[in-house]
């Protein structure tokens, strides 16, 4: 009976030795992965001293890794033609920052050095010129579903430019967002779209595909078509980090005290072209839109600017 006594109060001591251990275990774990609210107030607090208005509900509490994917340059326009038309090249010419590619089923397609492109049918006279912007273009014109046919379509010919992932220990979660579907009186279609990967919007790749009848006739804009191979996880910077960062950065910019209110931080990638070949990856950003000024996208490994973006 003492003995049986004794097992009793040494599996109660193991078992509140366990407890303490789990909750040590979840209280690190939650230090070493979550920004404590004091550093979000004091980063809110010098940012307003700056004359820049943060709400602190904008900062994720999370700290988070992120994942850089790599892709090749080599006969990166060649190979997407040929995926995007279906089609072998015919013949090929070189344009001002690019070239030009005709396909043996007649379609056209240009790739560009700043991974702008641009695609057109047989027989199709271009309409997504130079001066083409969306929103003023297709004023006025019938809105359709985000989800309907349309953007399917539009989506659908987008995936044909992507070629499969390989060698990469991480499996990509790569989509299309489907911005806006607009329907002008003679029946065509103006689809715009952005690229996603990881959920994560990829800064600055937007393209707009005409659609006539059932079939894409013109596409252009800036798109990364997925042609990666290997991929990585690396450490982010802390997000307050970043932002500290930026409250210099943005009056070096401005130069003057005007007020900033910072209407959104959030996550996306980048396209980072690798010096001395023609590689180049996606890196994981930090994007943050401060009124009036504009965007700054930061490189979310090193926590330094990447570009700005003004308002339009």
């Amino acid at each position: 009976m003492r003995q049986r006594r004794v097992m009793i109060v040494l599996i109660c001591i193991l078992a509140a030795a366990i407890c303490i251990v789990a909750v040590n275990l979840i209280v690190l774990h939650h230090k070493v992965n979550t920004i404590p609210e004091q550093a979000v107030t004091d980063l809110c607090a010098a940012l307003a001293e700056d004359g820049i208005a943060l709400d602190p509900e904008l900062v994720s509490r999370k700290k988070t890794d992120g994942i850089i994917y790599m892709g090749s340059g080599d006969s990166y326009g060649e190979n997407v033609a040929v995926l995007l038309c279906g089609s072998p090249i015919r013949s090929s010419y070189v344009i001002p920052d690019g070239i030009l590619f005709e396909h043996r089923n007649g379609r056209v397609t240009e790739f560009m050095s700043d991974f702008s492109f641009r695609y057109r049918a047989v027989g199709v006279n271009w309409t997504l010129t130079e001066d083409f912007v969306y929103d003023t273009f297709t004023a006025g014109m019938r809105g359709l579903d985000t989800d309907g046919e349309y953007a399917k379509i539009a989506a659908k010919f987008l995936e044909r430019g992507d070629s499969a992932f390989e060698g990469g220990p991480t499996a990509p979660q790569a989509g299309i967002r489907v911005e806006a579907v607009r329907q002008a009186e003679d029946g065509i279609v103006y689809v715009r779209c952005v690229r996603l990967m990881d959920g994560m919007e990829i800064n600055g790749n937007e393209v707009i595909c005409v659609i006539r009848g059932e079939t894409v006739t013109e596409a252009a804009g800036e798109w990364c078509f997925l042609t990666f191979g290997e991929a990585w996880q690396a450490q982010l910077s802390d997000i307050t980090n970043i932002l500290f960062t930026m409250k210099r950065d943005i009056r070096d910019i401005t130069g003057d005290a005007q007020e900033i209110r910072i209407r959104d931080v959030s996550r996306c990638y980048s396209l980072y072209f690798l010096s001395g070949d023609d590689g180049f990856c996606l890196i994981p950003c930090v994007k943050i839109s401060a009124e009036p000024y504009g965007i700054l996208v930061y490189n979310a490994l090193n926590g330094t600017l990447y570009t700005t973006i003004s308002e339009k």
